[in-house]
């Protein structure tokens, strides 16, 4: 039976967390969010089901990173294209780089661009979306995005240090402040010891894209 947010304030977190148990039913969370459950409502440790997705549940992030899109383009949603959202005050755009499919994404970013979206806003801690991708080895987010930054955007530096638990042994990451988008993939690519050769080559190909996109845009500044 399908829980609305009235019922069960917490039912998307718990959602979440069937994914990361290895029992995700996205029929039940797409059901959840068409109840009217509350993609930013704050659980008991100040967490929204978009944080606790961030740990492992890349299904679950992505079905409520579409439905945040959808309504935001319509117009009916509680946040619009560029609110924040969570502890960490991201924004949809951050999500989208995170969380949507390499065949979607260029897509998805020129729609929401064109209605409005700013895809170079940082959040509580200085991390843009870009910066998102590129720690994340996500290469056609990254050349997605390029194109709607300049050359300042490029450089934003992260404003903390931010440590991160990929899970496994070995997959514990800290990035330091004042690192830029390339800066912070290569922090990963040199800490991750967990990381397989494959998603190691991902990181470096972040790395020289954006190196050499801040090389291009800053000869035209």
């Amino acid at each position: 039976m399908t829980m609305d947010k009235t019922n069960d304030p917490f039912a998307l977190h718990n959602a979440v967390l069937d994914e990361m148990r290895g029992v995700a039913d996205i029929a039940h969370l797409e059901s959840l969010l068409a109840a009217g459950a509350d993609l930013h409502a704050y659980d008991s440790n100040g967490e929204t089901p978009f944080n606790v997705a961030a740990a492992n549940a890349p299904a679950s992030g992505r079905i409520m990173t579409l439905f945040w899109l959808h309504q935001a383009l319509e117009g009916t949603g509680q946040k619009s294209l560029n609110d924040p959202s969570g502890a960490h005050e991201s924004t949809l755009a951050q999500y989208m780089a995170k969380w949507l499919h390499d065949d979607e994404i260029v897509d998805a970013f020129a729609r929401a661009v064109a209605a409005g979206m700013r895809v170079d806003t940082a959040n509580k801690s200085g991390w843009t979306p870009l910066m998102a991708a590129a720690a994340m080895g996500r290469v056609a987010a990254v050349r997605a995005l390029l194109p709607h930054y300049g050359h300042a955007a490029l450089c934003i530096q992260a404003s903390e240090e931010y440590t991160a638990d990929y899970g496994g042994e070995g997959r514990v990451v800290t990035y330091r402040a004042a690192l830029n988008a390339a800066e912070l993939a290569q922090e990963r690519l040199f800490q991750d010891e967990g990381a397989d050769e494959e998603f190691g080559e991902a990181l470096w190909s972040c790395v020289e894209i954006i190196v050499a996109a801040i090389a291009e845009k800053g000869r035209g500044a």
